[in-house]
C-alpha cells in the first residue's frame, strides 16, 4: 500500500506508524499552508509560504518516498513576497511536461498595478531546479481575491484561473471569472478571458 503523507507544522518528528502507512514530517519553522503534488519520479512536491503572513515568501521543497525533506528553495523575490491571510489559502501548484513545476500565489497587499491589492504572480521552476522570475499574471484585470488556481497537464498546456474585476468596473456585481493559458509549458501565456455565459458576477467572498 503507497503510503499516506502528513504534513506536520507542530511536531518535530519523522515517524512510521506500525502499520507503516503513515508518515509525519515537520517542515520548517514559520512554515504556512502547505499543498502538495505528486512528481513521475515518486517524489511530493510542497510548496509553501513561510514567514510574516502579511509577506511571505514562496518554498519549494521536495520530499522523497522515504520521507527525506530537501532543502526548501524560495521562489519568490522581495518585491513579490505573498500574502498568507484573509481569504487566501495558500499558493497553488501544479507539475506539468517534463516535470516542471508551475507555482501560482497571492502577492503581498500593494504589489499590485498601481500599487493597491495583489498581483497574482506566477514561476516555473524547471527539473534541473531553475526557477524562472515571478511574473504577474492579472493583465488588465484588477481586485484580486480569494483562491486563484493553476492545473497542468503533460502535453505542455497550463491554465490558470482566477477571478477579479475587468478593466474599467468596479463593484461586486461586476467581477468575473478569468482565464489564461498556456500550450509551451508555461513559457508564454494567453491574454486573459473572461468565461463565457458569466454575467451575474462572482462575490469576492
Amino acid at each position: 500500500m503507497k503510503p499516506t503523507l502528513v504534513l506536520s507544522l507542530l511536531a518535530l518528528t519523522l515517524g512510521l506508524s506500525a502499520a507503516s502507512d503513515v508518515i509525519q514530517i515537520r517542515l520548517p519553522n514559520g512554515a504556512l499552508q502547505p499543498r502538495t503534488e505528486t512528481a513521475s519520479d515518486g517524489t511530493t512536491q510542497i510548496v509553501f509560504l513561510q514567514g510574516n503572513p502579511q509577506a511571505c515568501e514562496v518554498k519549494l521543497a521536495s520530499l522523497s518516498p522515504t520521507g527525506t525533506l530537501s532543502a526548501p528553495m524560495t521562489i519568490s523575490s522581495p518585491a513579490t513576497q505573498a500574502v498568507g491571510m484573509g481569504t487566501v489559502r495558500g499558493p497553488s501548484l501544479a507539475i506539468g511536461r517534463e516535470s516542471v513545476k508551475h507555482v501560482l500565489w497571492h502577492g503581498k497587499n500593494g504589489s499590485a498595478a498601481g500599487g493597491k491589492g495583489s498581483a497574482l504572480y506566477f514561476a516555473r521552476v524547471d527539473a534541473s531546479g531553475k526557477a524562472s522570475a515571478p511574473l504577474d499574471m492579472l493583465g488588465t484585470t484588477t481586485a484580486l481575491d480569494g483562491g486563484a488556481s493553476i492545473t497542468a497537464n503533460t502535453q505542455g498546456d497550463v491554465w490558470i484561473i482566477w477571478h477579479a474585476l475587468p478593466v474599467g468596473k468596479e463593484g461586486e456585481p461586476e467581477r468575473r471569472i478569468f482565464v489564461k493559458h498556456s500550450s509551451d509549458n508555461g513559457v508564454t501565456f494567453s491574454e486573459p478571458w473572461p468565461i463565457k455565459g458569466e454575467d451575474m458576477g462572482v462575490c469576492g467572498c
